[in-house]
């Protein structure tokens, strides 16, 4: 017979007597309704327990019995919870209650058991997570287990709770998983914004029983993700502004760079002009063609240099045009407040893009004038 169902049928057993007084446990005294059933319950007790001493005293004349209730089995579970180990420590085996009749099996899917099992087996979790993971220290004192939280102000939690606070926790799903994450960059950061939400939420108290924890762990659990997302969003504000910052410089060392490249040679471009002009000679002579044809080639070449800085610049547009479009997209909470950033990239790119186009222009009337002066000449 599996655990659970031996201390299931020992409970009913236990149940079924007469003048059962359960103030007299551990032991359990009382009087059969038939020689069948007393038969009975003595070859199942014998059995299945014989493993423990349970000093079974009976008498078949007055089908009375005395023995010591198995162990695992419990008259309530409030009383239970009387004792600090029960309600910290992971229930890993079955346990029966005599009042009620039921049985929790741990190794039972949540679905197919009773409902408050399963909001012990979350508070228990809970209070291991809060020991292991949040509080700053803890002391054992006897049987029971203190947690402590410090900051502002020092916060203590006794393991104290009882049946009544075996509620369902709502937020605790919602909990792990935004304060009990490991291998995370925050996690530290999490932890000290529970715990210093705790401390908050219980302002003015110095200690507290982990019922009161209970009883307002959802609200807690509510005001501390707020915090985290605060803590969040000013995070990866302070990381997109870097990252803005950053690109901004780049862009803008890109395209100074645009202009700068070219801008020996443009710089040379009047002077050319002059020299050129001068060196035509009245009359058809062929240095005058040579030189006509080297500002023609000057031209081409600046015309393709030009061009092609025309197109690095499109280029570096059309990045930070992506990122703008990443940022409406993904941080529209943030847009409003690097809009500039990219208002001002475009300002300076289409300032370079004008000069750019007004080189070329010189570049083709410097070429112009060398033929003017070609042909009033020849």
């Amino acid at each position: 017979m599996m655990p659970h169902e031996k201390l299931k049928q020992a409970i009913e057993i236990i149940n079924s007597l007469d003048g059962f007084d359960h103030e007299k446990l551990p032991t359990v005294t009382g009087v059969f309704g038939s020689s069948a059933d007393f038969d009975a319950a003595l070859d199942f007790f014998s059995q299945e327990f014989s493993d423990q001493d349970l000093e079974i005293s009976s008498d078949s004349s007055t089908l009375e019995v005395s023995f010591y209730v198995p162990k695992s089995i419990y008259y309530s579970l409030a009383r239970y919870l009387h004792y600090a180990v029960h309600r910290t420590k992971v229930i890993l085996q079955p346990i029966g209650f005599i009042e009620g009749g039921d049985v929790f099996n741990p190794s039972t899917g949540r679905q197919n058991r009773v409902a408050k099992f399963n909001y012990l087996e979350d508070i228990i979790d809970l209070f291991g997570q809060i020991k292991s993971f949040i509080a700053d220290y803890h002391v054992e004192r006897g049987s029971d287990t203190i947690l402590f939280f410090t900051g502002k102000t020092k916060l203590e939690v006794t393991d104290q709770y009882g049946v009544d606070d075996l509620i369902q926790l709502a937020k605790l799903e919602d909990f792990k998983r935004d304060f009990l994450i490991q291998n995370d960059p925050h996690t530290k950061q999490r932890k000290d914004i529970f715990k210093k939400s705790i401390i908050g939420f219980f302002d003015g108290k110095e200690k507290i029983s982990f019922s009161e924890f209970i009883q307002g762990f959802d609200k807690l659990c509510e005001a501390a993700h707020n915090n985290l997302v605060l803590y969040l969003d000013d995070f990866a504000f302070d990381k997109i502004k870097q990252t803005i910052e950053k690109d901004k410089l780049e862009h803008i060392t890109r395209i100074s760079k645009v202009f700068s490249d070219i801008q020996n040679q443009l710089f040379g471009a009047p002077a050319s002009v002059v020299i050129v002009a001068s060196q035509v000679q009245a009359g058809d002579s062929a240095k005058n063609y040579a030189i006509l044809a080297g500002s023609f080639l000057y031209a081409v070449f600046m015309t393709i240099a030009i061009y092609n800085q025309c197109q690095t610049l499109k280029a570096i547009q059309a990045e930070f045009k992506a990122q703008l479009t990443l940022l409406n997209g993904r941080q529209a909470a943030v847009k409003e407040l690097f809009i500039g950033t990219y208002t001002d990239l475009q300002t300076r790119s289409e300032k370079q893009e004008c000069l750019l186009y007004l080189s070329g222009g010189l570049v083709m009337a410097g070429f112009l004038a060398t033929v003017v002066v070609f042909c009033l000449l020849k």
